[in-house]
């Protein structure tokens, strides 16, 4: 007998989009770009089961060197102004356009930072005016708030997030950037879900040096439309694990005393006869239309096998990219 167990995971992806500042450049690049200073995703992981409070992504800034006017006697600091509202949910929480994400902006001392307010990313100290960000820093996270998320679909997600270049000596610090966070910035929102079941393959008594195929299939429910079917599945992949997965992707016998020995394994087909690599990934895309319902067939072999148990327990997820 095989046991098949289905577990959920969704991840969605995300990057937010570019923001940007103009105005008197009093601190600029030493190296590459003069201006412009860079971040990137480090992660994002949004699951419809996310509960408030939950970190589902952060955004991190890459290495950076930076001179500063030097004939200011004090130091400088590059600030981030996040430009925007608490949510009802934490005062460090701040908005987003997009309804149950808000965001959390962080200082160069890992400190939070008010959503009207500001902090401070780096100081550039030292009689030549120079510093650096060191890599990864980390500059703001994404959190679930306590507000429902948005109908399924598409959607850009964007901040507001400014830079201004500060020292004591000016009336009033200079607008600095701009701020380039690159990448994808679509979320896909989906009520998509696999079914959460525990399904039996029961392949019966089975003799020495003999083949037998059974099928099993995978359920999604869930979906609002068929466009929300589409967008679902352009993004979401099967994971496959299981305590005695080989490396030539398939199900080996259980160890138990009482599990039979010999050269047994376990194949897994698609509904295209297409051999899964269980060690891989298995998009949703390869079946284009909005059937929910995806038909495997397991084929055991038992060669040389002793007198005993056959039993594997194959954990199914869902994953996106």
């Amino acid at each position: 007998m095989i046991r098949f167990t289905c577990l959920i995971l969704f991840l969605f992806l995300s990057i937010p989009a570019q923001a940007t500042a103009n105005g008197v450049k009093e601190c600029y690049m030493s190296v590459g770009s003069q201006y412009q200073l860079t971040a990137h995703i480090a992660s994002l992981n949004l699951s419809p089961s996310a509960s408030p409070g939950d970190v589902i992504g952060t955004v991190t800034l890459d290495t950076s060197s930076f001179t500063c006017m030097a004939s200011k006697t004090n130091d400088w600091v590059l600030q981030v102004i996040p430009r925007t509202s608490a949510t009802s949910f934490a005062a460090n929480v701040c908005t987003t356009n997009i309804a149950g994400i808000g965001v959390r902006y962080y200082d160069q001392y890992n400190g939070t930072m008010g959503c009207a307010s500001w902090g401070s990313i780096a100081t550039i100290t030292g009689s030549n005016k120079t510093g650096s960000i060191p890599a990864n820093q980390k500059l703001l996270e994404f959190v679930r708030t306590n507000d429902p998320l948005p109908a399924p679909g598409l959607y850009n997600l964007q901040t507001t997030v400014s830079l201004n270049a500060f020292n004591p000596a000016l009336n009033s610090p200079a607008d600095w950037g701009p701020l380039s966070i690159s990448g994808d910035n679509t979320v896909v929102v989906s009520g998509c879900q696999m079914q959460n079941i525990v399904s039996n393959v029961d392949f019966g008594p089975v003799n020495r040096n003999s083949t037998q195929s059974k099928p099993f299939s995978l359920q999604f429910i869930g979906c609002v439309n068929d466009q929300d079917i589409q967008n679902f599945k352009k993004i979401a992949n099967l994971i496959f694990t299981s305590p005695t997965l080989t490396t030539e992707g398939e199900l080996g016998n259980c160890i138990a005393n009482d599990c039979a020995t010999g050269d047994i394994k376990i194949s897994v087909k698609d509904f295209n006869n297409n051999l899964l690599n269980l060690n891989s990934n298995y998009p949703l895309i390869n079946d284009p239309t909005t059937n929910l319902t995806y038909n495997f067939m397991a084929t055991l072999t038992t060669i040389n096998a002793n007198a005993g148990k056959i039993e594997a327990v194959l954990n199914v997820e869902v994953n996106y990219n």
